[in-house]
C-alpha cells in the first residue's frame, strides 16, 4: 500500500511539474527561462538542458534552427518528453568561408575541412539550397561540380573565376534528431534537412519512441534510421532526396504508418533484420529498389545465429510501390520472413524478387507492368501466394521463364490468382482486378480502408509546395567554434527619390544576376548554359541593360523554367508597395511570373503574363492593388527584408528556337518607411 501511495504521489508530482520550454531563434535569449513565448530560449541546446519527464520542447513555428536535437534524460511511459516542432526546420548547413579557398590550378579550388569520416556523406549546396552537382575525384571534377573528401572540399570553376562570391554552404553537421539510449520521447511536426549523416538517427536501447508528421530530406545518408535495440513508431512522414529514405538495421523494431518515401538516391525502404511493419504508405521514384528486405547480425546483443531478430520479420499491408525501370521494385533477400498483403507493386525492372533463403507470403496483391518480369523466385527461396493479380504475367522460377499456369503447376502456389491489368484512379484506389480472397470476391491491392499519403501533409513540409527547402536565414560559418558567425550579404537599396522610388539602372552594377534553370542539368549531366550579365546590346536608358540568356539542347525538352533571382535586397524598416522595370521583348510568347522571396522564406507570388510585344515595355506590379498569393516561410504575411525579387520564365523549345534572350533595365522599388 505504501508503494502504491508513493507511486501515485510521484506521478502526480510529475504531472503538476510538467512544463513547456519555448525556443525562438529570432527573438529569444538563452539567458531567459524559456517558460513562455515572451521569455523563449534562443537555441535548442539551451532548452533541452531543462527538459524532464512530461515536459514539452516547443519550437517557434516555421523557423530554421542550425542545430541538432539531443536529449539529456528519458521520459517515462506515462510522461514522455515531447518535441512540438510546429513545422520548424533543423538544418545541418554551415556557410563555407569564402576566404579560405586554395587555388590548385586549372580552375580547381580546395579548402581543408574535417567533415567527412565514417558513414558521413557531406556535400556542397548552392546559395538557393540546390545541391552542387557532385563528382567522384578531385582531379576529374568537371566545371561547376564539387566534392567533399576526408581532407576537405573541392570545386572546379570556370576559367578566370573563383568560389568567392558563390555563397556556398556545406552539410557539415552529423545528424538532425540524434538519440542514443533514450526512451519515451515523442517528436511531432519537425523537418530535418541537410545533415551529412541522417535526418533522424537512433542508436542503443530505446523504446517508447513516437514520431508524428515528420520530414527528412536532403541528408547525406538516411532520412530515418534506427539501429541495435531500438523500438520506434512513425505515424506520418515524408522521406525524400536522401541516399536512403528509411534504413533500419540490426534487431531493432519499427512500425511505419502513412509515410511517403520518394526520390532518394539509392533504396527507398531498406529493412535489415529486426521486426518491421509498413502500412498505408507509398514508396516511389527512388533510384534503387523501392523496397529491400534482408537479414543482419546482432551478436553484440547476445543473439545466436539464426535468431528470428537476426533473420528479420517484415510485414507490408496497403502499400503502393512504384518502381523505376533500372532496378527491381521489391527485393526480398537473406533469411527473413516477409508478408505482403493488399499491396500494389507497379513497374520496376522486375516487380517482385525473392532470393537467397527468404520466405515471402503474397496475398490479395497486384504485381504489374514491370520491364522484364513480374515475379522472380530463386530455387533456394520459399514463395507462398494466393489470390493475386499479375499483368502481363511473366514468371521466373529456378531461372526458367514460365506462364502463370506453369508457375502454379511447378510451385503449387498462386491458386486463385489471375492475369488482368489493374485499374485505379489518381489516388490509387483500385477497381480491378477482382480475385477470390477469404471466400469472397475482392479487389486486389490496397483495400478500401487504406489512406495513402500521395502528397506530403502541410505540417510535414513546412506548409509549402515541395521541394520547399529551408528559409535562407544565416547558417553558422564552417570554422572553429570561436569563429564569429558571418552575416548574410545584403545589397542596400539605393536612396529613394522624393516620390519613394529606389532605382537600379544597370549601368555599373547588376543586382539581378542569379539564374537557376529547372532542371539545372541537361541529359548529358552538364549544367544548362545560362547568364545574366550587363550588356550594351540594348538599353532603355543610359548605355547598358541586363541581358538574360539561356541556350537549350535540341529535342531534349519542350519547355524549361528559368528563374532570375536578384541579390538579397533591402533594410528592415522599409515596406515594398510597388515594383517596376522595363523588358525588351521579341514577341516570343514566353510566359513569365514575378514574385518576391522574403528573408524568412515566404513567397509572394504575382500573376502570370507573357511576352507578346516587340521592343521595350514598362512593367509594373502594385502589391496593394494586386495583392500577391502568399505561401511558405513563417506565414506572417509580411515581406521581411532582406528579400529577393524573382521573375520565373517558361520558354518553349522548338527546333527553330533553342535559345532564350530578354533584356531588362531600370529596376525600381517603391518603398514606404515602417516603424
Amino acid at each position: 500500500m505504501r508503494k502504491l501511495l508513493f507511486s501515485v504521489a510521484f506521478f502526480s508530482m510529475l504531472a503538476l511539474s510538467a512544463k513547456t520550454i519555448h525556443v525562438d531563434g529570432q527573438n529569444g535569449q538563452d539567458s531567459q527561462d524559456g517558460l513562455s513565448a515572451a521569455t523563449a530560449k534562443k537555441t535548442i541546446a539551451a532548452a533541452t538542458r531543462l527538459l524532464g519527464p512530461g515536459d514539452t520542447l516547443w519550437l517557434a513555428p516555421g523557423q530554421t534552427f542550425y542545430e541538432s536535437i539531443t536529449f539529456p534524460v528519458d521520459g517515462t511511459p506515462t510522461h514522455p518528453i515531447t518535441v512540438e516542432g510546429n513545422g520548424a526546420i533543423i538544418s545541418g548547413l554551415m556557410a563555407v568561408p569564402e576566404d579560405q579557398w586554395q587555388d590548385k590550378g586549372d580552375g580547381l579550388f580546395f579548402q581543408p575541412a574535417k567533415i567527412k569520416y565514417g558513414a558521413l556523406a557531406p556535400y556542397l549546396v548552392n546559395r538557393d539550397l540546390t545541391p552542387l552537382p557532385r563528382g567522384a575525384k578531385p582531379d576529374t571534377l568537371q566545371v561547376g561540380r564539387g566534392l567533399c573528401t576526408t581532407d576537405g572540399m573541392y570545386i572546379r570553376c570556370e576559367p578566370g573565376r573563383t568560389p568567392a562570391g558563390l555563397g556556398l554552404y556545406v552539410t557539415a553537421r552529423v545528424s538532425g534528431v540524434a538519440l542514443s539510449n533514450r526512451s519515451y520521447i515523442t517528436v511531432r511536426n519537425l523537418i530535418a534537412e541537410h545533415f551529412s549523416n541522417d535526418g533522424f538517427n537512433i542508436h542503443g536501447y530505446c523504446r517508447g519512441l513516437l514520431f508524428e508528421n515528420i520530414t527528412a530530406r536532403c541528408n547525406g545518408d538516411d532520412g530515418f534510421s534506427i539501429h541495435e535495440d531500438v523500438a520506434a513508431m512513425v505515424r506520418g512522414g515524408h522521406f525524400h532526396d536522401n541516399t536512403y529514405g528509411i534504413q533500419d538495421v540490426t534487431a531493432s523494431r519499427s512500425w511505419y504508418q502513412g509515410v511517403l518515401v520518394e526520390n532518394n538516391r539509392s533504396i527507398g525502404v531498406h529493412f535489415v533484420g529486426g521486426a518491421r511493419s509498413l502500412e498505408d504508405s507509398v514508396v516511389r521514384n527512388n533510384v534503387g529498389p523501392q523496397v529491400r528486405t534482408q537479414s543482419d547480425r546482432a551478436r553484440g546483443l547476445g543473439y545466436t545465429p539464426g535468431n528470428p531478430m537476426e533473420n528479420g520479420l517484415f510485414f507490408f499491408k496497403n502499400v503502393v510501390v512504384l518502381g523505376s525501370p533500372r532496378a527491381d521494385a521489391f527485393d526480398a533477400a537473406g533469411n527473413g520472413k516477409v508478408v505482403v498483403s493488399n499491396c500494389a507493386i507497379l513497374g520496376g525492372k522486375t516487380g517482385l524478387v525473392v532470393r537467397d533463403k527468404a520466405e515471402l507470403h503474397l496475398h490479395a496483391s497486384i504485381v504489374a507492368n514491370s520491364v522484364d518480369q513480374e515475379v522472380q523466385v530463386a530455387s533456394t527461396a520459399k514463395y507462398v501466394a494466393s489470390a493475386n493479380a499479375f499483368h502481363p504475367g511473366r514468371f521466373i522460377r529456378d531461372a526458367a521463364a514460365s506462364s502463370l499456369a506453369d508457375f502454379q503447376a511447378a510451385t503449387g502456389q498462386d491458386q486463385g490468382s489471375v492475369i488482368a491489368p489493374p485499374k485505379h484512379d489518381d489516388a490509387y484506389r483500385f477497381s480491378e482486378p477482382i480475385v477470390r480472397f477469404l471466400n469472397r470476391d475482392a479487389v486486389a491491392g490496397p483495400d478500401r480502408t487504406a489512406v495513402l499519403p500521395l502528397t506530403p501533409t502541410a505540417a510535414a513540409n513546412n506548409g509549402a509546395s515541395a521541394p520547399a527547402l529551408s528559409t535562407l536565414t544565416t547558417p553558422p560559418v564552417l570554422a572553429a567554434a570561436t569563429a564569429p558567425t558571418a552575416a548574410p550579404r545584403v545589397t542596400v537599396l539605393p536612396l529613394a527619390a522624393k516620390d519613394g522610388w529606389c532605382k537600379f539602372d544597370f549601368e555599373s552594377s547588376n543586382p539581378w544576376n542569379l539564374v537557376y534553370p529547372e532542371p539545372a542539368k541537361m541529359a548529358n549531366g552538364q549544367p544548362l548554359p545560362t547568364s545574366a550579365e550587363l550588356s550594351t546590346e540594348q538599353a532603355a536608358s543610359g548605355q547598358r541593360s541586363l541581358r538574360l540568356h539561356a541556350a537549350f539542347p535540341e529535342q531534349e525538352r519542350k519547355s524549361w523554367m528559368v528563374k532570375l533571382f536578384s541579390q538579397r535586397l533591402g533594410e528592415t524598416n522599409v515596406k515594398i508597395v510597388r515594383v517596376r522595370f522595363k523588358m525588351f521583348g521579341a514577341n516570343c510568347g514566353t510566359p513569365f511570373a514575378p514574385r518576391f522571396r522574403d528573408g524568412r522564406g515566404e513567397i509572394f507570388q504575382g500573376k502570370t503574363d507573357k511576352i507578346d510585344w516587340e521592343g521595350w515595355r514598362d512593367l509594373e506590379w502594385d502589391l496593394i492593388a494586386n495583392p500577391p498569393t502568399i505561401r511558405g516561410g513563417d506565414k506572417n504575411q509580411v515581406l521581411d527584408a532582406p528579400f529577393q525579387f524573382v521573375v520565373d520564365f517558361y520558354p518553349r523549345i522548338t527546333p527553330e528556337k533553342t535559345t532564350f534572350t530578354v533584356f531588362i533595365d531600370d529596376l525600381e522599388f517603391n518603398v514606404e518607411n515602417t516603424p
